[in-house]
């Protein structure tokens, strides 16, 4: 299973999105996932786009975009 996420931010390719200190925590300590780990990131307004987890820590985590699943109609 690959996580989907919502956040607030503009999605494009080659962006790092910033995921908030729940979002870290679920990927983190409940799903266990590490830096390199494939993670799925929408917000309604640019579609879904699938990244790699770039940052894991305590309250902080990011993910960069590597390209788009889908697009929004």
């Amino acid at each position: 299973m690959i996580p989907r996420l919502y956040t607030d931010a503009s999605l494009e390719i080659d962006a790092e999105i910033m995921l908030n200190g729940n979002q870290t925590h679920y990927l983190k300590d409940v799903l266990r996932r590490r830096l390199g780990d494939t993670v799925r990131l929408f917000n309604g307004r640019d579609g879904e786009f699938e990244g790699e987890i770039s940052a894991l820590a305590k309250k902080f985590g990011a993910a960069t975009l590597t390209g788009q699943r889908r697009s929004v109609k």
